[in-house]
């Protein structure tokens, strides 16, 4: 059995040339995956970031195409209304005694009056 006295006077000598050299495979354990770790996550930051800047792109280019269709389809009613506006005009314009057929004429004098009362 060793006595513990002898635990005391061991002592370690280090050089101080060599203590302050330290090599790759000498580094303190953890500094690598530091490192590594820091690398990582600013890899990851900057692709959140780059993946942010896409998402708000497409977001703002699906608004803008939104907003394009709505104007395509309002300027499609306004056309169509307008269309609608003619041919209704045409009708109150005409001139029904000049209608030989008594069903036409009625017809024609019907719709005048639905013309004439819408636009009321």
């Amino acid at each position: 059995m060793v006595p513990s006295s002898n635990l005391s006077s061991f002592s370690i000598h280090l050089n101080e040339d060599i203590a302050g050299d330290y090599t790759s495979s000498d580094r303190p354990l953890g500094v690598k995956k530091a490192k590594l770790k820091k690398k990582l996550d600013e890899s990851f930051s900057s692709a959140l970031k780059c993946l942010h800047a896409d998402n708000e792109k497409f977001v703002e280019s699906l608004a803008n195409a939104t907003a394009e269709k709505e104007k395509g389809r309002l300027m499609k009613s306004r056309v169509l209304d307008l269309k609608e506006f003619k041919e209704e005009n045409k009708i109150l314009l005409l001139d029904l005694n000049s209608i030989s057929d008594p069903i036409a004429r009625e017809t024609f004098r019907q719709e005048k009056i639905r013309i004439s009362e819408k636009r009321a």
